[in-house]
């Protein structure tokens, strides 16, 4: 799974009268990827007919796809029987037929249906009044019989209704006025002579008003319309449903032929034999080459290459195996690319760092278990909201079952749940293991510290408030001021070691654990990237972009796992001390880095000669090197490809600046980890104080609260989860230029 397997390419030399059954065979097998042959114009033209049934099938399985989902069933075909073959473009040919007698049965079926559920249609418009006006019991048509008056039923958007009713008051005009039966818009029943129509006229034209009329073949009965649409789309509904087996039959049965054609497609006709090409996995070659021997009655020969460089590999398709809990991070890799053979494939890395990611970026037990609760649906059910279908949805159902768990270990490390009116009970619980905040805390928790205790205070004592808060606070208070302190000092105590203390760690320990995981997967993927290009025969951009990167990121990691011990406060300052050090600087802020250093490392009661007289260098040495040589390697390169001194330095100075911001910039990247869980918190937050003004109205303002940061933020963790793999992560190995392995297999019995 961490390197993409290549295939060995087979060629197949089988008698024309044995074809059919070698075809047979290689379905059967499961592990024959058809590979085109080059032709001349004569076979491309005898291809024509092949390449025309095979548009067919798939056109038509894709149409019952469609037929299947738009009744709630899974677009997957069913059991199903080809009966014996004879010649496969006959059999394609009479599954065609087969299936296009039943589609321009269906078609009609279904594009009614899809008419009374599409928004906007004429069908649906009028489904949707009938419904919402059902109650209105009388025939339409009677009203335009009326002599002298006039009835007009309009539907009226709800922010003109007072307008529309204002001005029928300045006219004899009588109006009865049906609000909450369509969200969007009110019926208005407005009765009036019949000279004053002009007036109705205008009145509809200026307030974007409607009429409410009914398609003339169906019931002018409101009451009885609804009922007529309810009927016909069961009716529609059935309709297809009574031929569900049979669809599922001549999907199982399409796909077939189209896998056989596929392979046709690929073939070279002589006079006496065929030749099939592809590519089939080295360690099934044997197995596959007895199958089709065994299925020809040992006439045909098969004969396979063996490995080949990588970067002759272009077209030969690479193997990834995936296990089936990992296909949802397939579906992510594939949006990408997809590994040449021999390559790394991000699929291992991906499948840990993913979920990882999302959930330090989404810290929330509440939200993590909606994702999760709703991910066990779509995996369950196959289906979301009623409008997609298929293994696709339960793929992400089980993506949705990995974030929404990281996200709760990471909401439960920051004691997050639902925001902070219910998160009280997981601030206890961490309080009552004797910590003074959560480990995964946001500085917003501080704030939440300070408002409660000041908001308890008013009703206690201020220890009082605070062990009713976070007992360990409360402990640490009594520690530093003894067991009877003053009111005052208490307060000033707590503003003081929170703002100080609570707040400035939270602070520093989310953002040093982003960075440290950013540049260790910085280096990781750098080293994967130095190995692709050796395995690809590109010397050249191994040593200026594989090593350089390496050497680089490698050092900068070091600056950050070196600091580890300091953790939770100190470790980001560490960090940035020997960063700078190695930047050449030897103040910040009017303060000696070095002494700053030193001072800090002996706080801790380490040695500080560890830090400047083996780590710093060190860290030098790697980052300097990974500059020199990607500086000297272009010029060499430059040089070696014709270009005179001149534009080699040129280039070596443009690779350095590149290096430079890459290193910077893919680094400080990673700080969108912290910064979108501050927001997190930093939202909720914001809705749990509107929510307090709201009197009354708190659960419902609190939950539809909830409801959008669900949303929100996990669409825009989601996106900038992504973000990080597919730019920062995958751009250093992942070169995306392969071709999936897609062997042909038999979706129905043959023979």
């Amino acid at each position: 799974m961490l390197i993409a397997r290549g295939a060995a390419e087979v060629t197949i030399l089988v008698p024309r009268d044995k074809l059919t059954s070698a075809v047979k065979a290689i379905l059967e097998s499961g592990a024959f990827h058809p590979k085109p042959i080059e032709a001349g114009e004569e076979a491309a033209t005898e291809k024509g007919q092949v390449q025309r049934l095979l548009s067919e099938a798939e056109n038509l399985a894709q149409r019952i796809r469609a037929y299947l989902t738009s009744v709630g069933e899974l677009p997957e075909p069913g059991e199903a029987h080809l009966g014996e073959v004879r010649d496969w473009v006959s059999k394609a040919e009479e599954v065609i037929r087969e299936a296009e007698e039943l589609d321009s049965k269906l078609d009609p079926v279904l594009k009614k249906l899809t008419e009374l559920r599409t928004p906007g249609s004429e069908l649906a418009e009028a489904a949707e009044v009938a419904k919402a006006y059902s109650w209105l019991d009388f025939d339409l048509s009677q009203l335009r019989d009326l002599k002298h008056l006039r009835v007009r039923l309009l539907r009226v958007p709800h922010r003109h209704v007072e307008r529309f009713v204002k001005l029928a008051e300045e006219e004899p005009i009588y109006v009865i006025v049906a609000e909450d039966y369509e969200p969007l818009n009110a019926l208005v029943i407005a009765i009036y002579p019949e000279e004053y129509e002009v007036v109705i006229n205008h009145l509809a034209g200026e307030t974007d008003a409607s009429e409410v009329v009914l398609p003339s073949n169906i019931p002018q009965n409101l009451a009885k319309a609804a009922e007529h649409f309810a009927k016909l789309e069961e009716e529609l509904v059935e309709e297809i449903k009574r031929n569900v087996p049979k669809l599922k039959e001549l999907l199982a049965k399409l796909l077939t032929v189209r896998e056989a054609l596929r392979v046709l497609l690929g073939s070279l006709e002589t006079r006496l034999f065929t030749v099939l090409s592809g590519y089939v996995p080295h360690n099934e070659v044997k197995k596959f080459a007895n199958m089709v021997v065994e299925a020809t009655g040992n006439t045909a020969i098969v004969t396979a290459s063996g490995y080949v460089r990588m970067e002759e590999e272009v077209e030969t398709p690479a193997i990834v195996k995936v296990p089936k809990p990992l296909k949802p991070f397939e579906m992510l890799m594939s949006s990408y690319g997809f590994p040449r053979p021999r390559a790394v494939s991000p699929l291992i890395l991906m499948a840990i760092t993913f979920p990882l990611i999302f959930g330090m970026a989404f810290p929330d037990l509440g939200h993590g278990l909606v994702l999760f609760l709703l991910g066990l649906y779509m995996r369950k059910r196959g289906e979301f909201l009623g409008f997609a279908r298929g293994e696709g949805v339960r793929q992400l159902g089980t993506l949705l079952l990995y974030l929404g768990f990281t996200a709760m270990v990471f909401g439960f490390l920051a004691a997050e749940f639902f925001g902070p009116l219910t998160s009280e009970w997981l601030i206890h619980l961490w309080c009552s293991m004797g910590y003074d905040k959560p480990p995964y805390a946001t500085p917003l928790y501080a704030a939440h510290v300070l408002h409660s205790f000041e908001e308890l205070s008013k009703e206690m004592g201020p220890i009082q408030a605070l062990n009713a808060i976070c007992p360990a606070l409360a402990q640490k208070v009594l520690e530093e001021l003894g067991p009877n302190p003053a009111p005052e000092q208490v307060k000033h105590f707590v503003e003081a070691y929170v703002g100080a203390n609570i707040m400035t760690t939270a602070v520093y320990f989310s953002m040093y654990v982003s960075l440290l995981l950013g540049t260790l997967l910085l280096t990781l993927t750098s080293i994967f990237g130095l190995y692709t290009y050796i395995v690809m025969g590109e010397k050249a951009e191994a040593v200026v972009s594989g090593l350089s990167k390496t050497l680089i990121f490698g050092g900068v990691f070091i600056a950050f796992l070196s600091s580890l011990a300091f953790l939770p406060r100190d470790a980001i300052r560490l960090s940035g001390y020997l960063l700078a050090l190695t930047a050449g600087l030897t103040e910040v802020g009017g303060r000696n880095v070095a002494e700053s250093l030193s001072e800090l490392v002996r706080m801790h009661g380490g040695d500080p000669g560890i830090y400047l007289g083996l780590i710093q260098p060190l860290m030098a040495l790697m980052i300097y090197s990974g500059l020199a040589i990607a500086f000297i390697g272009k010029i060499v390169e430059t040089v070696h490809h014709g270009g005179g001194i001149g534009a080699a330095l040129g280039n070596a100075a443009l690779e350095l600046f590149d290096l430079l911001l890459i290193a910077m910039g893919n680094t400080l990247s990673f700080l969108r980890i912290f910064a979108l869980a501050l927001a997190h918190s930093s939202l909720m937050y914001g809705f749990y104080a509107i929510s307090l003004l709201a009197g009354p109205a708190l659960p419902i303002i609190y939950v539809l609260a909830n409801l959008l940061v669900i949303g929100m933020e996990a669409i825009v963790a989601f996106a900038h989860t992504l973000r990080l793999h597919y730019y920062e992560m995958f751009s250093k190995f992942f070169f995306a230029t392969g071709k999936p392995f897609q062997p042909v297999r038999a979706y129905a019995r043959i023979g």
